[in-house]
């Protein structure tokens, strides 16, 4: 009598699936701010709330998926929670890094959707010799409308090395953020951290 050798359950596997949806889970709040900053679907307050809800909820979640990896034995425990780990491990500094840069591509998209407030800006200059009193008084004279997605814009007399400047803060949802800053001038100075972003722009950390 021979005997069948019996196939491989799945309970012998490492379990793939829920180690993804961890990571997946974990990663989303990084990767979602860049994500939304390419796009400019929301900005100052909204952007906090957005990311700091992503955090709520993905915390938790995250929890509840690694407390409840099945353990039917502790051969299977073990390879699964080292799975996930690695993971993560892995994951998080690089949907950190793609954070990083998709956010920049989305400043310098809302850079170039501010140049024409920048060209308004010394075009009024140029004829009245002051800064407007608000960016909205360049509406209709000199700029027919002020750009959509992009937060809201201050101008400033008083800068180093600058006549002016026109600025948008971006907050990343902790306590810091970067502003996308207009320099006339076209030079960021001794400002180590104003990474150029195509023309006169630059986005500087704050």
């Amino acid at each position: 009598m021979t005997s069948r050798r019996p196939h491989a359950r799945d309970d012998d596997a490492v379990p793939w699936r829920r180690p993804l949806v961890v990571t997946a889970v974990v990663c989303a709040p990084l990767l979602v701010a860049g994500v939304l900053a390419v796009f400019g679907v929301v900005n100052d307050f909204q952007w906090q709330l957005m990311y700091f809800l992503l955090v709520l909820i993905g915390a938790p979640t995250a929890g509840f998926c690694l407390l409840s990896l099945p353990l039917p034995s502790a051969r299977r425990a073990g390879p699964g929670v080292i799975v996930t780990l690695s993971m993560l491990l892995f994951a998080m500094p690089l949907s950190a890094w793609l954070s990083y840069h998709l956010r920049h591509v989305g400043f310098r998209f809302a850079a170039e959707r501010m140049q024409p407030v920048a060209s308004a800006v010394e075009l009024y200059v140029g004829s009245h010799g002051h800064l407007p009193a608000r960016v909205e008084n360049l509406v209709p004279h000199y700029l027919a409308a002020l750009p959509e997605r992009v937060p809201k814009m201050e101008l400033y007399d008083s800068h180093p090395g600058q006549p002016w400047v026109l600025l948008a803060s971006y907050h990343d949802g902790l306590c810091d953020g970067y502003d996308v800053i207009y320099l006339p001038n076209g030079s960021a100075g001794e400002r180590r951290s104003a990474e150029p972003l195509g023309g006169n722009w630059f986005c500087v950390r704050f």
